[in-house]
C-alpha cells in the first residue's frame, strides 16, 4: 500500500510538471481559435407585438412567503445555472430559456408587468449555458459551437465563431473582460481563456488522456464543470474525467477512500499566468464534494461537502482562492442539500435540496449563520418514473439577482418533459433583518 501511495504521489508531481509546460505554451497570445464579433443576420429587434403575460403570484403553503410563477407553458423552461446571472442589473428583466416555439431560445420577462419577449432566433441553442454580462444589459450564450451575445433591452444579437466548435462555460469575469470556452475530441480537451472585447484567445490549456493515476484508473482526456474565477480570471477550475466510475458516471474518484488525498481531488485548478495545473480541493476521508461555485469577488470557492457513502450529514463549505482557510457555513443532518451560490455582496447563500419531491429553497446568512426556507418547490429532480437520472430542468438551481433582493429557480414537480417553469421569490426586508441580527 505504501509503495502504491508513493507511486501515486510521484505521478501527481509528474502531471503538474507536464501540464505546467503545456499551460505555459498556451500563454502565448494566439489567434488560432478566435474571430471578431459579427452582427447576427437576424439581429433586428424581434417582434414585440406578441408579448405574453403568464405571471401569477402565490403564497408558499409551507413558508407563507410570496412566490411568483413567471412562466406557464407546455414547453421545457429553464432560468439558468445556479452559479450564473439571470437578472438584468436593474432587476427589471429575468432572462430564461424555453423551447415553446419548437426550439430552445432565450427570452426575457419583465418583473414589473410579467411581459415576455423572445430575444434570440438561433440554431442549436445550449439551453443551460447562458449568463448576463456584468454590465447588466447583455446576455451571453452558447449555440451551435459558437458564442453569442444579445442585448436584453434592444434585442440586438452578435455572434463569434471559432476555428473549432466550442462550448461556452457560463461564467464571465467581474470586470466583463474574460470568459472561458472549451473544445474536446480525440482523447483531449482544451480550455481557452477568451478576451471578450477583441474576441482573442489569451491562454489555453490542453488536457490529454492516457496517463495512469493508479492501477485501473487513468485520465480520459475529458473535462467538465469548467469555471472561471470572476475576480481573478487567470484562475480556472475544472473537473478532469477519469475511468473510475464506481459511483458517479464521470469525472472523479474521490469516493475511493484507499487513495491518497490528492488523488481524491474532484476539482483541479489552472493558473493561466504560470501554466501550473494542480489538484485544488480534496475532501476529508468519508466525504465527497459536488456543485462548486466561486464567490463574485473570487476570494472564496464554495461547495457542498457530503457524507460518503450516502449524503447526510452534509455541509456548505468554502476555501479561499489558494485552496486554504476551510470554513463550514451551514449543515443539515436530514435534507440532502445540493446546488447553491453566494450573493454578489458575499453576505448570503442560497441553496436547494435534492430529495425528489421534497426540497426547499434555503436562504442562509453567511455572517450570522442564521437561515430560513423561502419556499418548497418540491421539484422532481429526476424523470417522471423517479428513475431517469439527472434531469436538469428537474432541479431548482437557485441564484440571486445582482441586488440580492430576488431569487430565481426552476421547478418541475412531475418530471414530465415540458412541465418545468421559472419562479422568482422577492426576499422580504424583514426576513433579511431577522437573519442578520445576532443572538
Amino acid at each position: 500500500m505504501n509503495k502504491m501511495k508513493n507511486n501515486s504521489f510521484q505521478l501527481i508531481r509528474i502531471l503538474i510538471v507536464v501540464f505546467t509546460l503545456t499551460g505555459a505554451l498556451g500563454m502565448l497570445h494566439t489567434k488560432d481559435a478566435s474571430a471578431q464579433w459579427q452582427r447576427h443576420m437576424d439581429a433586428e429587434v424581434l417582434n414585440t407585438s406578441d408579448k405574453t403575460v403568464e405571471w401569477t403570484k402565490n403564497q408558499d403553503e409551507e413558508t407563507g412567503y410570496e412566490v411568483w410563477q413567471m412562466t406557464s407553458s407546455d414547453a421545457g423552461t429553464w432560468h439558468g445555472h445556479f452559479n450564473t446571472q439571470s437578472f438584468s442589473s436593474d432587476d427589471q428583466y429575468l432572462v430564461f430559456s424555453s423551447e415553446r416555439m419548437g426550439s430552445w431560445q432565450l427570452y426575457r420577462v419583465d418583473l414589473n408587468n410579467g411581459e415576455i419577449m423572445q430575444l434570440t432566433n438561433v440554431e442549436s441553442l445550449s439551453n443551460s449555458t447562458f449568463t448576463v454580462h456584468p454590465n447588466g444589459e447583455e446576455v451571453y450564450f452558447g449555440f451551435d459551437g459558437k458564442l453569442g451575445r444579445a442585448n436584453i433591452y434592444t434585442g440586438e444579437v452578435y455572434t463569434k465563431e471559432f476555428d473549432d466548435p466550442v462550448a461556452f462555460r457560463r461564467l464571465i469575469s467581474d470586470d466583463g473582460r474574460y470568459t472561458v470556452v472549451t473544445s474536446s475530441g480525440d482523447g483531449e480537451s482544451t480550455i481557452f481563456l477568451i478576451s471578450l472585447p477583441d474576441a482573442e484567445v489569451e491562454a489555453k490549456l490542453h488536457w490529454t488522456g492516457g496517463t495512469t493515476l493508479n492501477p485501473g484508473v487513468e485520465w480520459t482526456g475529458g473535462i467538465s464543470h469548467t469555471m472561471l474565477n470572476p475576480g481573478y480570471p487567470w484562475l480556472v477550475t475544472f473537473l478532469p474525467t477519469s475511468t473510475h466510475r464506481e459511483v458517479t458516471p464521470y469525472y472523479d474518484h474521490q469516493r475511493d477512500m484507499t487513495l491518497p488525498m490528492k488523488l481524491r481531488a474532484r476539482v483541479w485548478i489552472w493558473d493561466a499566468r504560470t501554466g501550473e495545473v494542480r489538484p485544488f480541493v480534496s475532501m476529508p476521508y468519508h466525504y465527497s464534494n459536488t456543485h462548486e461555485a466561486w464567490g463574485r469577488d473570487g476570494e472564496r470557492f464554495f461547495f457542498f461537502q457530503k457524507a460518503a457513502p450516502g449524503w447526510v450529514p452534509n455541509h456548505i463549505a468554502s476555501v479561499n482562492k489558494h485552496g486554504k482557510d476551510w470554513q463550514n457555513h451551514h449543515s443539515d443532518d436530514t435534507l440532502r442539500l445540493g446546488h447553491g451560490s453566494p450573493s454578489f455582496d458575499g453576505k448570503w447563500f442560497i441553496a436547494d435540496g435534492q430529495d425528489p419531491g421534497r426540497n426547499p429553497i434555503r436562504l442562509i446568512n453567511l455572517e450570522t449563520g442564521k437561515w430560513e426556507d423561502l419556499s418548497w418547490p418540491d421539484a422532481s429532480i429526476s424523470g417522471p418514473d423517479g428513475m431517469s437520472g439527472h434531469v436538469i430542468q428537474g432541479h431548482p438551481h437557485p441564484s440571486f439577482s445582482t441586488s440580492g433582493n430576488f431569487v430565481t429557480y426552476t421547478s418541475n414537480p412531475t418530471g414530465e418533459t415540458g412541465a418545468s417553469e421559472v419562479y422568482v421569490v422577492p426576499i422580504p426586508d424583514h426576513l433579511k433583518e431577522k437573519l442578520s441580527t445576532a443572538d
